[in-house]
């Protein structure tokens, strides 16, 4: 009986407010249920989405392919910084030869002893370990212990980068499905520079593809601050 009269009140009260109140009324009403339901919205329950786990997918693959090229760079031992260097400064071992002979010579003509100079350090000079490399090294696995590097390189900047914007995006609680589709089209441009870079080098192929990943992360980023938070 009582819920019959109070709803009788509601709708006397109702034909008497204006209609474009009673809109603007549950509109702002409806405005803050979203914002409460936003700030309310379990972490638990954004991770349990199918797109975040997607999203999660596609770094564990550009993690599978840097660990990769982690591996082949350590068998190749191509992480060895001064030998590596010495491949991209003298890709012919002669080279290298002969400019540690030409040291040894200006060494001997300035005067120094020698055999004063090895008293004072019982390891083999560098240039001449990098020299007996660099001779017992096939010019192909030169290029390809080269380009390997490059390709750690690439794709150890590139885990990173897309790490960093999806940590982000995952605590803000920010896009789903969008986020997904930036992040698989982030790893498949890392596949293609990735063979881009072991073929050949190019500064303006660095440059394109380093504005290509950096627009991609800053527009997950965007999408974190937009949704999230």
């Amino acid at each position: 009986m009582s819920a019959n009269i109070a709803d009788k009140v509601f709708e006397k009260v109702s034909e008497q407010v204006p209609e474009d109140v009673t809109d603007a009324v549950t509109e702002a009403a409806n405005d803050q249920v979203q914002i409460l339901v936003s700030y309310t919205w379990p972490i638990e329950d954004f991770l349990y989405d199918w797109h975040v786990r997607v999203t999660w997918i596609a770094l564990s693959t550009l993690f599978v392919l840097w660990g990769l090229c982690w591996v082949i760079r350590h068998v190749l031992n191509a992480n060895d910084s001064e030998y590596f260097d010495s491949v991209q400064k003298h890709p012919d071992a002669n080279a290298v030869a002969a400019e540690a002979g030409n040291a040894t010579a200006t060494v001997n003509a300035a005067g120094v002893d020698p055999a004063a100079t090895a008293a004072g350090t019982t390891a083999e000079p560098s240039n001449a370990v990098i020299t007996r490399k660099l001779q017992n090294t096939p010019p192909w696995l030169q290029q390809t212990m080269t380009r390997m590097d490059r390709c750690h390189d690439l794709m150890r900047d590139l885990l990173l980068m897309l790490l960093t914007v999806l940590v982000i995006n995952t605590f803000a609680r920010g896009s789903t499905s969008a986020a997904m589709i930036i992040a698989w089209i982030f790893v498949i441009f890392a596949i293609i520079f990735m063979l881009v870079e072991t073929v050949f080098k190019n500064a303006i192929v660095r440059l394109t593809y380093t504005l290509i990943f950096y627009a991609l992360s800053l527009a997950i980023l965007g999408l974190a601050w937009f949704y999230g938070f």
